[in-house]
């Protein structure tokens, strides 16, 4: 047997089993990405269903937490969750955990600017990068520039964080990248919380 055809025999017999390992490895991630996904919006909606309960605070918190340093760990692996290698879903799971961060802006500040650099965005990553940027900025002090950011004040009323110019400018900035009009957006989180009585 020629000796090429034998060396090739040879790299493939070591290359097939490191590609197996590499699908298990992304395997487990999509698993654990999927598990704490779900793990966060069951304490998320512990807390839409009651904002002012401190036991689902702390919950959620804790969950957050934990959840960054998991993804903090893939992220150092793999730089980003994205979808051609992760799937789109899984993706999109990994974005909601880094948005919900929000004890780690330093970490936010990376994945923003990862985020930006990250070349043939797909339409949901153009969305979260303005989610991710407005909460960046809101974190640090500065205003949003696309209205995804409210506080939640007493009895579930939602009140926009400050934003740069007018809301015609924030909606202008929000239908380019194909989010609602800041209106509709704000109805439709309203209608998660608890709205006023009597």
């Amino acid at each position: 047997m020629p000796a090429a055809i034998t060396l090739l025999i040879m790299l493939s017999a070591l290359i097939l089993p490191l590609e197996a390992q590499r699908l298990i490895e992304i395997e487990r991630a999509e698993e654990e990405i999927n598990r704490m996904y779900q793990s966060d919006q069951k304490a998320r909606e512990a807390f839409i269903q009651d904002p002012e309960n401190l036991h689902a605070i702390k919950s959620m918190q804790s969950l957050d937490e934990h959840h960054t340093k998991t993804i903090k760990s893939l992220l150092d692996h793999y730089e980003w969750i994205d979808a051609s290698l992760f799937g789109k879903e899984t993706s999109e799971q990994a974005i909601t955990l880094i948005l919900h961060a929000s004890h780690a802006l330093e970490f936010q500040r990376e994945c923003l600017f990862i985020l930006s650099k990250k070349k043939n965005k797909t339409a949901y990553e153009l969305k979260q990068l303005a989610y991710l940027h407005d909460k960046v900025a809101v974190n640090s002090g500065l205003r949003q520039r696309y209205g995804t950011q409210f506080s939640i004040e007493p009895q579930g009323v939602l009140k926009l964080k400050p934003y740069e110019g007018s809301i015609k400018e924030i909606d202008k900035r929000r239908e380019a990248i194909g989010l609602d009009p800041l209106e509709a957006y704000l109805e439709a989180a309203q209608s998660h919380y608890k709205k006023p009585t009597g």
